[in-house]
């Protein structure tokens, strides 16, 4: 049985906000993908137990949705991270989300109604989406490591040879990015001219910028930070990047400099804004849930504009 808590306090190094880091559950396996829901509850992926679950600012916690890294088509060949990993919504409030298990990316209507949007490349099936982020003309980008394959390392001859970054738009997939070792987070600028991608390999501490073209192809490369096994990316309105690291939450500024890091009793796998008014910064790491209130910053961090704005027409829908 999961255990959903309120106002925990957890004892919290934080130089962003005096307050301090409230619990608000626990008892999970590999908690991920942390998304605020317009309707006012958190979604988050429990990736080793293959289900999404739905949290409520109260405690009130339900499973939203049971084997939801999908059917598997090679189960020998898998880890047991084989749940669903990121989680996006859509402009009709429809969940995105990455299937580690059946190694595609999914749609699932307010009805609960599961369709696969894609599931390969070049003939092969992704290795296991891992984070997907929507821009605002409805292109999907998301990451693709190894991360649900057995020994968290790539099978040539049935996957994927290479980790890559993929772009979906008008039914199409198109391959951006396959340098990477080990793509893990990944999000937009505010102003979305820019893709953030995070890598989860010693090898390459880094978080890469790459500049978008018109027509939503990357060219340039850059390295906007060295931070070392870094997992899920946000950035907010005013530009700051969030990377959860083995050594906590680490904000850089748009420059790539850092600014301020929130040390999390456990190790972070992924944050995301939330609350109604995006006051609320939410962490989760492998067992646990965490958020910080955070509306004493000025200007209020939350979402970028692009992210507020698809947040704001989710709204709009709910109400109309």
């Amino acid at each position: 049985m999961k255990q959903a808590l309120l106002s925990q306090n957890v004892s919290s190094k934080n130089n962003i906000n005096p307050q301090e880091i409230k619990l608000l559950g626990t008892g999970f396996s590999q908690a991920n993908s942390p998304l605020w829901h317009p309707d006012g509850y958190l979604l988050f992926s429990a990736v080793s137990s293959n289900k999404i679950f739905q949290l409520y600012l109260n405690g009130v916690m339900h499973v939203m949705l049971t084997n939801s890294g999908g059917m598997y088509i090679a189960q020998q060949h898998l880890s047991d991270l084989t749940g669903a990993n990121g989680l996006a919504l859509d402009e009709e409030k429809n969940l995105i989300f990455c299937q580690q298990g059946s190694h595609g990316i999914a749609k699932m209507s307010r009805n609960k109604n599961i369709v696969q949007l894609c599931c390969s490349y070049n003939g092969r099936p992704f290795n296991s989406p891992a984070d997907i982020v929507i821009k605002t003309n409805g292109a999907l980008y998301f990451t693709d490591p190894a991360f649900g394959l057995k020994g968290q390392k790539l099978n040539a001859a049935i996957f994927q040879p290479f980790s890559g970054v993929y772009r979906f738009y008008n039914n199409s997939v198109s391959l951006l990015i396959n340098d990477v070792i080990c793509p893990a987070g990944v999000c937009f600028s505010p102003d979305e001219k820019y893709l953030f991608v995070s890598s989860n390999s010693s090898a390459q501490p880094y978080i890469y910028r790459y500049r978008l073209t018109a027509t939503g192809a990357i060219m340039g490369k850059q390295i906007f930070a060295t931070v070392p096994n870094a997992g899920g990316i946000k950035t907010d309105r005013i530009g700051n990047l969030y990377a959860a690291t083995s050594k906590g939450i680490i904000v850089f500024d748009e420059n790539g400099q850092i600014k301020n890091n929130i040390a999390v009793p456990e190790k972070p796998t992924n944050i995301t804004f939330g609350g109604s008014s995006e006051n609320l910064l939410f962490i989760t790491s492998a067992k646990s849930v965490y958020y910080i209130d955070i509306s004493g910053i000025e200007p209020l961090p939350g979402l970028p504009k692009s992210e507020a704005k698809f947040a704001k027409q989710r709204e709009s829908l709910s109400v109309n």
